[in-house]
């Protein structure tokens, strides 16, 4: 028996193969974060020499990386490229993030980047739209990092490292207000919907939004499913329960899909996935929908809304909502009840304003408390069980350290706790002297495994949490794993939180 091999040289082949593929145009977007609020009321000469420094420093970089980099505006510049020069710059990291932090720093300036890039089309007006898209990612996830958005839909983040800066002005939460009242004008009815499993701060934000309806003379309805509520806000069901007109207001989420009519308006608060919300059909039911959320944005966010108001400088939804409360035109009468509701969600996100707390947020606060909230009924509402204190404790107990400074508490395969009390755990455990970052790992009760991790800001929680498909805040972050042991999923936390330190804390 013979055999014939037949041999072909196909090195040139594919040589140009990935010199073709590494030729291809790439554009990106570099936006100076806080550039206008930082430099308001700085000398004209100051302002001009730290920005020929930001410039110069853009520019070796630029040229160091065989890019075309042009000023648009003050605070812009467009940068196109080849693949060649992008992935040069992914092994880097984009270093370029560390040396203008670094160099504005040193200034006392806070200015930092974010980048938007867009690869994989041929087309230069694709092309771009995928850089514009990306920047608005980026800016939406806080500032400060990358966001490189491909054809196939797949998004790269690097940096993200510092937390995220007060940009919001008061002038945007007007615009915002009117805007919703617009739209809310326009609307015969308005359904508000927060996330799965509310908290308080999801149900305080839908009561404040009910509110804005109310004040514009048009019906609200807040969606909820009574069977599935988080333990937390169980006590204020209670009291919403209790009172009559409020209570009226809560309808189910069947309820909401047989009333809607075409000039039905969806706000949805306290989240922008698709995939979280109360009852997703009712996204692909309603013509307008308005997102009202104060986390950093992810890649799943819902399709084509309206209007959008998402701030992750905010301690809370409610707070963004009781700002908007502020500047709506007609007089404003809030009941007790809902401006507890409010004011219990901000303190709730807050820790007692212990973290992610500014300015504005003791600003809600105080126009909740002059318009009637209780903080005796707040700390009623907020009073926790002798038996969920002693399961938070018991996780607790079972933390040991990873590196330096993490604590990673794990509950025993056979046991089950909430979210709630595995999130709590997590919030404890950042207590304890020395810890920088913590992680609580336990199955629920639907046998899912879930993940909760807190930091100082030391460690960014979110961007390990990414990496096991999860998401959150750089201070506060989550996520969730299906079919795995508890001991597996340490093991992914672990690779994790190795690659996060490892791999430089950007990607």
């Amino acid at each position: 028996m013979s055999v014939l091999f037949t041999f072909l040289n196909v090195t040139e082949n594919e040589e140009v193969k990935v010199l073709f593929e590494e030729s291809q145009s790439v554009v990106a977007f570099i936006f100076l974060d806080n550039y206008d609020e930082v430099t308001q009321g700085m000398e004209d000469q100051v302002r001009s020499r730290l920005m020929s420094q930001v410039t110069l420093t853009l520019n070796n970089w630029a040229n160091d990386n065989e890019i075309f980099l042009r000023r648009t505006a003050s605070d812009r510049f467009i940068a196109v490229m080849n693949v060649k020069a992008l992935k040069a710059i992914e092994q880097n990291r984009f270093g370029i993030l560390d040396q203008i932090r670094e160099l504005t720093g040193k200034e006392k300036v806070p200015i930092t980047l974010s980048v938007g890039v867009g690869t994989g089309e041929e087309s230069l007006r694709e092309l771009g739209l995928l850089a514009q898209s990306s920047l608005d990612l980026a800016l939406g996830r806080g500032g400060d990092q990358v966001a490189i958005k491909r054809k196939n839909g797949k998004v790269t983040f690097y940096g993200g490292k510092s937390n995220a800066l007060e940009k919001r002005t008061r002038v945007r939460a007007r615009v915002i207000s009117h805007a919703l009242r617009d739209f809310v004008l326009e609307s015969d009815q308005v359904f508000i919907m927060g996330h799965k499993n509310p908290d308080m701060d999801a149900i305080g934000a839908a009561i404040g939004v009910q509110k804005i309806a109310d004040v514009n003379e048009r019906e609200g309805f807040i969606v909820l499913n009574p069977h599935d509520i988080n333990h937390d806000v169980q006590k204020l069901m209670e009291e919403v329960e209790n009172h009559d007109d409020l209570w009226s207001k809560f309808i189910t989420p069947t309820e909401a899909l047989d009333q809607i009519t075409p000039e039905t308006l969806l706000i949805v608060v306290d989240t922008h996935k698709p995939s979280l919300v109360m009852e997703e059909e009712l996204l692909n039911k309603v013509e307008r929908i308005v997102v009202l959320d104060h986390h950093r944005r992810g890649e799943d966010f819902i399709e084509d809304p309206v209007l959008v108001y998402m701030e992750p400088y905010a301690s809370s939804t409610a707070e963004l909502v009781t700002e908007l409360l502020e500047y709506q035109p007609k007089k404003l009468k809030m009941d007790r009840l809902e401006a507890t509701a409010l004011l219990a969600g901000i303190i709730v996100d807050t820790k007692s304003f212990a973290v992610r707390t500014g300015a504005r947020t003791f600003d809600a606060a105080s126009f909740l408390r002059s318009n009637g909230a209780d903080t005796t009924l707040v700390q009623k509402l907020l009073k926790e069980d002798l038996d969920h204190y002693v399961k938070r404790a018991k996780l607790v107990e079972s933390a040991e350290y990873y590196r330096k400074g993490l604590a990673i508490a794990t509950a025993s395969e056979d046991e089950t706790y909430s979210q709630i009390i595995i999130a709590q755990a997590a919030d404890t455990l950042l207590t304890m002297r020395d810890t920088v970052a913590s992680f609580v790992i336990s199955k629920r009760k639907d046998g899912i495994v879930s993940i909760s991790a807190r930091s100082l800001g030391e460690v960014n929680v979110q961007l390990i949490m990414e990496r096991m498909n999860g998401g959150g805040h750089l201070t506060n972050a989550a996520t969730q794993l299906e079919e795995v042991s508890m001991e597996e999923a340490k093991e992914q936390l672990q690779l994790a939180i190795d690659d996060y330190v490892e791999g430089g804390k950007t990607q």
